[in-house]
């Protein structure tokens, strides 16, 4: 490429960086240009050309050094440029080389910046190495890809992978390296995972997984349900048995419960009623929001006691399931079985005899749609006074 006399040069070598740095300090803003540095013995000058890269905003570095010195590496002084990018690929070596006029580079030696020495004056290109990818099938019949990027360092070695997470999606059994095995849900990879098969001729790998929409917590034991939040999207993998262990259901749920047909067993829960006035709801789920959807789920043998002891509250709403759903909130195919439900009520409540426990969803009516859902008859719900409640417990204690 042809250049002008008087441009200026982009850096020295090693030598002339001292020198540089003298000159900028005594001349202020003027520059030393190329005619300067050869007078100054910077004889050759070396062109790193960085094969459509970039080094910040340049395409192209310049270095004037003098003869048989070492080259300044881009990227190891903010003086000689920073280190060459390129979209979609690793920058690997500056080598020698040879260009076509068509602009195609044959690559020689890679080039040694604390060994080799500058004799002439020389053109160094950059290498690239095309990054690497793993493609991931999801979605109805796996027609839906995601594209993971595959880390590699400059010498072009697959660094493993810790974790693959798919925007919008949550991973209900891991990845596979086939269709047939993801369908199968077998010979899942483990991580951390190398993916194999990748060259330069073959950049990308692909992967099959079985996937929701949405964000997700998947339930596979007791613990994975220990806590969870208003708006928490819960997947049940497997019938689960609680052992008696308390748990607690979010006050005003707003996500999903997906049972998928198991069974949460032998567990309880306790509620106490707030201290301000207004409407108080209780069931296992207190209210469910608009957009609460609670399905294909059984609930058995459990042991709820809700103390609805605060008598300036304007209105209690119970329920087994939930004292309350708003419009819009589904409960379908649920069932209540087995187990004890038992409301104790302030003796000064007014509206204490109009107060129904013995449905699913509480309020008068229930605004949200509840369909093929029931509660069984060897469930025990109860209402009772708080004094009776006091009694029955101080009963049970002696």
């Amino acid at each position: 490429m042809k250049r002008t006399k008087r441009r200026t040069a982009v850096l020295l070598g090693a030598a002339a960086l001292l020198a540089c740095g003298l000159a900028f300090a005594g001349c202020s803003q003027d520059r030393l240009t190329t005619d300067d540095l050869i007078e100054m013995g910077f004889v050759h000058t070396v062109t790193f050309d960085l094969q459509g890269g970039k080094s910040g905003e340049r395409t192209e570095l310049v270095q004037q050094v003098q003869d048989n010195s070492l080259v300044v590496e881009p990227g190891t002084n903010v003086l000689v440029g920073e280190e060459p990018t390129r979209s979609g690929f690793t920058f690997n070596a500056f080598c020698r080389g040879t260009e076509d006029a068509d602009g195609n580079v044959t690559y020689g030696e890679e080039w040694d910046f604390e060994r080799d020495r500058v004799t002439e004056s020389i053109t160094l290109y950059a290498r690239w190495l095309s990054n690497y990818s793993i493609t991931v099938h999801y979605g109805d019949e796996y027609k839906e890809t995601y594209t993971v990027p595959v880390t590699q360092d400059a010498q072009g070695n697959i660094q493993p992978l810790n974790s693959i997470t798919i925007s919008g999606q949550t991973v209900l059994d891991g990845f596979y390296t086939s269709a047939a095995d993801a369908e199968k849900k077998e010979n899942a990879i483990t991580f951390p995972y190398t993916p194999t098969g990748l060259t330069q001729e073959n950049t990308t790998v692909e992967l099959w997984t079985n996937t929701l929409d949405g964000v997700w917590k998947l339930v596979e034991t007791a613990e994975d349900l220990r806590s969870f939040y208003n708006g928490t999207n819960i997947y049940l993998l497997n019938d689960i048995d609680f052992g008696g262990e308390e748990l607690s259901f979010p006050e005003a749920y707003t996500g999903t419960f997906e049972g998928n047909g198991h069974t949460l067993s032998n567990f309880t829960v306790s509620q106490a009623a707030g201290t301000g006035a207004g409407v108080q709801s209780f069931g296992l789920f207190r209210e469910l929001r608009a957009t609460a959807s609670v399905r294909n789920v059984t609930f058995k043998n459990v042991t709820y006691v809700a103390e609805l002891d605060n008598p300036i509250v304007t209105e209690y709403r119970a329920g087994v399931l939930a004292g309350n759903a708003a419009k819009g909130a589904k409960v379908e195919n649920v069932t209540i079985s087995g187990g004890t439900f038992t409301f104790a009520v302030a003796d000064q409540y007014s509206l204490y005899d109009y107060l129904e426990v013995n449905v699913l969803v509480g309020g008068e009516p229930a605004e949200g749609t509840v369909t093929n859902s029931t509660i069984s008859s060897d469930v025990t719900v109860e209402k009772i006074t708080w004094t009776e409640w006091q009694n029955k417990q101080e009963g049970q204690d002696n």
